[in-house]
């Protein structure tokens, strides 16, 4: 890089700047994915020689960003004291000025890496809990413990809002069909969370325009999960190839080899709405990291078949608060066991979206990220089975189809 940038201050063409002007060491390939990292750090318009600039600006920008949550954080911890604290008010001023003072000079990284690591810990625990919660209600007979499940809601908030953070950060804007699969993935996360707080909170009034929200949420995700598995499925007829992607074990920085054409951050716009219908053009068909081929046909079509099951919480906006207080009062151990299902397809679509990150880094191929995808899928069918099994005196399987519906309870 040292080298580049004193021959771009020597020569002082300012190649980067004009199409027709292509300098002899881009023929290169080193020197082409160097291009690209520059380009794509300002969209095109900087040279090497501004590097040490953007980078500094974005360092201040970054400890303007933590100053800012840092200050609020600490502000609301200083009311919240003064409010509940009593004479112990007067011992923590001298803590929080100390903090106010000391914590926004602390390293922690970038504001990216700060979310991002956010993200993966998120996803982490959400792994983890929803699988212990319901073993614990299998086991025990009883829901589990409310600030447990509260808490593992909250870590599944953080990890799918991290996450839809990072899309923008990580995929270029023409590669449609991956942006569309995270899309898919983050929307479907809260359409499935929402339906685990249906049985849990659908029975108060006060929850109700956060009901039709999450239905609403719920078209959305299916609509947005139908979408890809249609297009998979019509750019994969005419060609019919396998196009499978190899792995390479090279982690994140190999996608500069496959990502080839020019670094374009896309708008939030286009990766939560204008993507449903949106085609790539030939040119990025041929450079995505999603190509159509019968392994990934048949993973968004069952993506697809599985955020349909997030429709029947649109039964809610009939049967409204009182509905569903009739309906857990009359089926308590179905409604139990309902929410804590919901987190278990949470569970699902996190694995079937880690192991598309997997392939998109080349850390595995096709053929076994979508063999492990349909391996985490059986996570809520299997749950569904044991349900069956342990209550098989009062619950036959002609009940719960009834159940699933959310029928009106009399």
């Amino acid at each position: 890089l040292a080298i580049f940038v004193a021959l771009q201050m020597a020569i002082g063409e300012g190649f980067l700047h004009s199409p027709s002007l292509v300098h002899p060491a881009l023929q290169y390939p080193a020197a082409k994915i160097l291009a690209q990292r520059v380009m794509r750090n300002s969209s095109g318009s900087e040279t090497f020689s501004d590097i040490n600039g953007s980078k500094i600006s974005a360092k201040k920008k970054t400890k303007k960003k933590i100053k800012v949550v840092t200050t609020g954080l600490c502000f609301t911890a200083a009311v919240a004291i003064l409010i509940l604290g009593g004479p112990f008010a007067f011992t923590a001023v001298p803590y929080l000025a100390c903090l106010l003072w000391g914590l926004p000079s602390s390293k922690v990284g970038s504001w990216k890496s700060i979310v991002s690591m956010g993200h993966r810990l998120g996803g982490i625990v959400t792994l983890l809990l929803p699988l212990i919660l319901t073993w614990y209600h299998a086991v025990t007979g009883l829901f589990p413990p409310m600030p447990l499940y509260f808490g593992t809601v909250a870590t599944a908030i953080a990890n799918l809002s991290f996450g839809g953070s990072l899309i923008c950060c990580r995929v270029p804007a023409y590669d449609i069909p991956t942006l569309r699969a995270f899309a898919v993935g983050v929307s479907l996360g809260f359409a499935f969370l929402g339906q685990s707080l249906l049985f849990v909170l659908g029975k108060f009034a006060w929850y109700q325009p956060f009901g039709v929200l999450f239905a609403v949420t719920s078209v959305y995700a299916a609509v947005f999960a139908w979408s890809d598995a249609l297009q998979h499925a019509w750019n994969f007829l005419p060609s019919s190839k396998q196009n499978d992607l190899p792995a390479t074990n090279a982690g994140t920085k190999s996608l500069h080899r496959f990502w080839t054409l020019p670094f374009e951050k896309p708008k939030v716009g286009d990766v939560f709405l204008r993507n449903i219908w949106r085609q790539p053009t030939p040119e990025a068909l041929k450079t995505t990291v999603s190509p159509a081929n019968g392994v990934v046909v048949f993973t968004t079509g069952m993506t697809a078949l599985f955020a349909s099951l997030s429709l029947l919480q649109l039964r809610y906006l009939l049967l409204g608060p009182a509905g569903m207080m009739q309906l857990c009062i009359a089926e308590p151990d179905f409604c139990h066991w309902s929410a804590l299902q919901a987190l278990l397809a949470i569970v699902a679509n996190n694995f079937g979206t880690f192991a598309g990150t997997l392939v998109i880094q080349r850390q595995t191929s096709q053929k076994k990220a979508g063999f492990y995808n349909a391996i985490g899928l059986l996570v809520p069918v299997l749950n569904i089975v044991t349900f069956l099994v342990l209550n098989r005196g009062c619950t036959t399987i002609s009940d719960f189809v009834r159940l699933i519906t959310l029928p009106a309870a009399h």
